[in-house]
């Protein structure tokens, strides 16, 4: 809706709060690339490994691997519905 600046700081929290929660850190990430911060949303995908990882000693899921990956690709589904 073009209003990711406005939810950043909740999701954000959401991801604090329960960091094991991969929607929440797949939603930050998307967020984050929809506000021009592409590195930080990489960065969130790259803590989020380590720490399934570290906790669990598991890999992502499917859902945070392919926004991963369609940050790294620069798809066109990751722009903000019009």
């Amino acid at each position: 809706m073009g209003r990711h600046t406005q939810v950043l700081p909740e999701l954000t929290s959401l991801v604090a709060r329960h960091p094991l929660r991969e929607r929440f850190r797949a939603q930050l990430m998307t967020t984050l690339y929809r506000c021009d911060r592409q590195a930080e949303a990489l960065a969130v995908y790259e803590q989020s490994r380590r720490l399934l990882a570290d906790e669990l000693g598991i890999e992502p899921g499917l859902r945070l691997r392919d926004v991963h990956h369609a940050i790294l690709t620069a798809d066109p589904a990751l722009r903000c519905p019009a």
